[in-house]
């Protein structure tokens, strides 16, 4: 019954979520199920915590941009975490992932909250199949023990996850590198009230 009611659910959460592309969803959908495979509550999805994730995953999306050396240069790529300390064009400073709560959700709901978040950067062939790329994100942070921890939080009831997805073609030293990869920004958000 528990298995039934999940799958409804998550069919709910596929059809009215407030997500930007297929790939939230199916990342929210894989973090569910793992989280009821260890015997804990599915989070339901909540259309203010994507709206925080998105804001950081754009943040990182566009601050990863601004550092990308052309020419001759060394390419930097990956910068990233969990905090926003430098200001970006066409999008708001938020510092820390309190300042994105108070944001997007403390002003909405009249109860104390708290939450966290897991970030990741990484890169996929873009003919890869998108089962296996959320496999990967989910693998990545299973592995590591802070994001599994926050994965498996019994406390968060409420989450949201943002994928922004670019294509990026860099040069480094006249020639094109990276053209057939996408390049992927994902953040995943929890919060409860108290």
């Amino acid at each position: 019954m528990k298995i039934l009611i999940t799958i409804l659910f998550c069919i709910f959460n596929l059809v009215y979520s407030y997500s930007q592309t297929s790939l939230d969803s199916l990342l929210f959908q894989k973090i569910n199920e793992y989280r009821l495979s260890k015997g804990l509550d599915i989070l339901i999805w909540d259309n203010n915590v994507y709206k925080m994730s998105n804001h950081h995953s754009t943040y990182l999306s566009l601050f990863t941009d601004s550092i990308i050396k052309i020419k001759g240069e060394k390419t930097k790529t990956g910068i990233f975490g969990h905090s926003e300390n430098k200001k970006i064009d066409g999008i708001e400073q938020l510092p820390n992932v309190m300042d994105r709560i108070n944001k997007f959700i403390s002003t909405k709901i009249n109860k104390k909250i708290t939450g966290g978040e897991n970030c990741l950067l990484t890169s996929y062939y873009k003919y890869e199949n998108v089962d296996d790329i959320i496999n990967k994100f989910i693998t990545l942070w299973k592995g590591s023990k802070l994001h599994n921890d926050f994965l498996l939080n019994k406390e968060i009831k409420y989450g949201a996850c943002s994928v922004v997805e670019k294509n990026i073609i860099l040069n480094y030293e006249d020639r094109i590198v990276h053209t057939y990869y996408k390049y992927i920004w994902i953040t995943f958000n929890g919060i409860y009230y108290y």
